[in-house]
């Protein structure tokens, strides 16, 4: 039985302990343990989603994006699961809640045009009183 050691692997392996004991390099994996690999273990985890069914980088970007979708998705659910809950306890805040998405849908339509109109009724109640 013959034991051979890798030089090409422990070069490596140095390699990448010296990038990592880096500040800068350091930091970007930090990051990136909170950024990305949540993601990615949550679509294996919840999803069950470990391999693609399709092959070609367009058609693996397709899934994936399929894949992500349904991972928003759940998460949007989620979410207004938990703000229908809060409307639940305040009965206000369901009549506050519609009325600032109102606000907010009618803002998105009239866009720079409800500044404008904002500025002229505040101007005309400044001049009025």
């Amino acid at each position: 039985r013959v034991i051979q050691k890798n030089g090409n692997w422990e070069y490596f392996k140095a390699h990448a302990r010296e990038l990592l004991s880096d500040d800068v390099t350091g930091a970007i994996y930090r990051r990136r343990k909170i950024d990305v690999e949540p993601a990615f273990g949550n679509l294996k985890a919840n999803l069950s989603f470990n391999r693609f069914s399709v092959r070609g980088q367009d058609k693996v970007t397709q899934e994936l994006g399929f894949a992500f979708m349904a991972l928003n998705l759940r998460k949007l659910s989620k979410f207004r699961k938990d703000i229908d809950r809060k409307i639940r306890k305040n009965k206000n805040s369901k009549m506050i809640n519609l009325i600032l998405e109102f606000l907010f849908c009618f803002k998105r339509l009239l866009g720079q045009a409800l500044s404008s109109i904002i500025v002229l009724i505040t101007s005309l109640d400044s001049c009025l009183s």
